[in-house]
């Protein structure tokens, strides 16, 4: 008789140990307001970013990348989103004339680039109300593929083998196979499940080989086992006849003792590391439920004195969906363009309110999508981000009764492994923009040294002195919105020649070699200044009276001083900002005047009325400036909205303004973060005849909605004039890892 050791083991999440093989990284989910569009509407979309490991909201990243592809695979638009607090918002019109039957969405952050791309998020969108069939193959390439518990069978024990049905088409109601060994002997039988699943025991004898027979049509099949390992051990969790947590079990056939580690780990946490020493064939370990804090994936291994893993297994642990998330108190005024509205209420299983709880909203016509989502927030989180081979859908199979789920679930575990273990962190989380480019001037390498960088976005403007290396490769972060044009100039003001790099594209294929080759030649700074002198124009006197110039209106055309060049004053300075000072007398250091959102500055500085950053001035040849009008009095800057000591204004020859050298040969543009706005929602509050006929077909999209101290949120929209039916789809979570998520239609 076998001794058994029975270990009892409680799960002491307090102790916060830091799990072994963990990986840092992020996952991204994209709910969007639909599942198929027509051409011509807009996708809506909402970003969430979490810590891969612990599956809590992430704040590492700031910017997470939506990339939109045709049916062509080729991108149509490169999304970058904003994020707060691990959230962000986005949309894409689809144009009328898109081509093709379907688009597809995929989404990273910079961060997750240290994995392959199969690990970002991929969604695809139909184009039509109803996605367009997919056909099958004709010709099949059957395959029985087996997964051993805990990794591989082992000589003289019983192990239990899961067998996936692969490439096998629709199975026959009638099929079964046979396990036989070498000699055709038959061992046992499998059939497979409505999931292609099936489960065996084996017990190997020393030498032995195994093989699967089975008959698809008139043709039989033969698929061979792996072979047994002569040693070693077996890996056995029960976690389906077991109802609260899992039953370990660890199989020798050893003749001398081994020291291992039992370790249990879910969501980066260890919940237990147990050492043991093989003293006996057979180990047992009770690991109790209660301590395991969340629904979904647990990682179980057995490690050697070294560290290395012999046996790993992933289980799925339920805790009977603990929270709830329901539609309360709907109300339909049941008219066309009435109004609607509902609760939503989040609560644990005893009916404790979730407070806090950060909710996306989307609610549709159902008649135009007939099918739901297929893809919640919670089943791409636990399931397809990390194991993304999964063909199953996990969300029907968890719908089914307890038991049942938990053997289905059970049968998937086995054939899964935890694809990713730790890597180098090449790519690093992006907290802003990052912007990489090269500068140099008529095909000379600017080298080494300081460039400025001027930014004009739909915000405003920006500008950056940026270090570059002897490449003249400089990299900046910062923020800018949709569209924006930049130019680079030397310390004079000449502007240089700007080349970005190209931007990293998912499956799209990019060369930035020419940014690691240093130029023969190099250009000197007494290159720079005689090319800015060689850009100066004839001075001509501006005969333009200036009293009443609308430029001059934040101060009431009434400056405290102004000062107007003249030929020999200009002709003195080849910097426009040496030129002012030589008349205001000295403006701010650069450390503080490269943005115009500071605001303890000593001078605010104006270029033709508009508020710039100081470094903007350069932009300028000291022969475009006609007038400088500087003010001190307090209560005129603060009018202006102004917390400096004086306010700077300088006004400029017509088609010479900051506007105009945006539109200069040498401006790149580039795109920045995504632009965000608001979802329309009309409200109908009072009757109007001969409104125009509302067809919208996404009624309502809300993303962060926060629940209430009594678990609820409010949700209120108007109807369309063809709405009869709607969809509600709601993901979200909590600050603590629970997720919640519902799909139900009102009538």
């Amino acid at each position: 008789m076998q001794k058994i050791k029975l270990i009892a083991i409680l799960l002491i999440m307090a102790s916060k140990l830091v799990a072994q093989d963990i990986y840092q990284t992020e996952k991204v989910f994209i709910q969007t307001d639909r599942e198929s569009y027509l051409k011509g509407d807009t996708i809506w979309m909402s970003a969430s970013v979490y810590d891969a490991t612990s599956l809590l909201p992430s704040i590492q990243s700031g910017i997470a990348h939506i990339v939109v592809y045709n049916e062509k695979n080729a991108p149509l638009a490169h999304l970058k989103v904003k994020l707060e607090n691990g959230k962000g918002d986005a949309f894409y019109p689809i144009p009328k004339n898109q081509s093709g039957t379907k688009i597809q969405i995929k989404s990273y952050t910079n961060v997750m680039r240290n994995f392959e791309e199969k690990y970002f998020f991929v969604k695809d969108i139909s184009l039509n109300s109803t996605p367009a069939a997919v056909a099958t193959k004709n010709e099949l390439n059957p395959k029985v593929l087996f997964f051993p518990e805990g990794g591989h069978i082992v000589d003289n024990l019983t192990c239990k083998v899961a067998l996936k049905a692969h490439e096998f088409g629709k199975i026959p109601k009638t099929f079964e196979g046979k396990i036989v060994d070498s000699k055709g002997t038959m061992v046992t039988t499998f059939f497979f499940d409505t999931q292609g699943l099936s489960t065996m025991f084996l017990k190997p004898v020393s030498g032995e080989k195994y093989f699967a027979v089975y008959k698809l049509g008139d043709k039989e099949y033969k698929d061979e086992l792996p072979a047994a390992e002569p040693y070693g051990f077996v890996l056995a969790v029960d976690n389906v006849v077991f109802q609260d947590g899992a039953l370990v079990d660890v199989y020798s056939n050893l003749n001398e003792p081994q020291k291992l580690t039992l370790i249990a780990q879910q969501r980066g946490e260890v919940l237990t590391r147990i050492p043991f020493e093989t003293t006996s064939t057979l180990h047992r370990f009770n690991l109790d439920g209660k301590n395991i804090p969340f629904d979904g994936i647990v990682q179980i291994m057995i490690k050697d004195e070294s560290g290395k893993t012999l046996n790993e297994r992933l289980i799925y642990h339920r805790k009977n969906n603990p929270f709830k998330t329901k539609i309360i108190n709907y109300k339909n005024s049941r008219v066309f363009k009435g109004s609607v509205s509902f609760d939503l209420e989040v609560t644990d299983n005893s009916g404790k309110a979730v407070s806090d709880a950060d909710l996306n909203v989307a609610v549709e016509d159902i008649a135009y999508s007939k099918n739901g989502s297929d893809l919640s927030l919670e089943k791409y989180l636990k399931f397809d981000a990390d194991l993304g081979e999964i063909s199953v859908n996990t969300d029907s199979i968890k719908s089914l009764e307890p038991t049942i789920s938990k053997f289905y679930l059970d049968n998937l575990m086995l054939t899964l492994k935890w694809p990713r273990k730790s890597g180098d962190q090449k790519f690093l989380s992006e907290k802003t923009l990052m912007l990489e480019g090269k500068v140099s001037l008529n095909g000379r390498s600017f080298g080494a040294g300081l460039c400025h960088l001027f930014f004009q976005d739909k915000v405003g403007w920006s500008s950056y002195v940026a270090e570059t290396d002897g490449r003249g490769v400089f990299k900046v972060a910062g923020f800018w919105m949709d569209s924006v044009k930049i130019v680079a100039t030397d310390a004079f003001g000449t502007q240089l020649d700007l080349k970005l790099a190209e931007e990293f594209v998912p499956g799209v294929a990019y060369d930035n070699s020419a940014f690691e080759k240093i130029d023969d030649e190099t250009l000197s700074e007494a290159d720079l200044k005689s090319n800015a002198i060689q850009l100066e124009e004839i001075v001509v006197k501006s005969t333009v009276d200036l009293k009443n110039d609308f430029r001059r209106k934040a101060y009431a055309w009434l400056p405290d001083a102004e000062f107007v060049p003249n030929a020999e004053e200009l002709s003195k300075f080849d910097r426009s900002i040496s030129l002012v000072e030589y008349f205001v007398g000295e403006l701010n250091h650069p450390s503080t005047a490269d943005s115009i959102t500071k605001t303890k500055l000593k001078t605010a500085v104006y270029m033709d009325g508009k508020r710039v950053p100081q470094d903007f001035i350069t932009l300028v040849k000291p022969s475009d400036i006609i007038l400088i009008d500087k003010i001190t009095n307090a209560a005129k800057i603060k009018k202006m909205g102004e917390t400096s000591v004086s306010v700077v204004n300088i006004l400029t020859k017509k088609d010479k303004n900051v506007n105009t050298v945006f539109k200069s040969p040498k401006t790149i543009t580039w795109l920045g973060a995504a632009a965000t706005k608001e979802f329309y929602s009309p409200t109908y509050k009072v009757r109007v005849l001969n409104r125009p006929i509302d067809k919208r077909k996404t009624l309502h999209w809300a993303t962060n909605l926060k629940t209430d101290a009594d678990g609820k949120v409010k949700v209120s929209f108007s109807n369309s004039d063809t709405s009869k039916a709607y969809r509600v789809i709601v993901n979200g979570s909590d600050e603590v890892g629970h997720f919640f998520n519902l799909e139900q239609i009102l009538r």
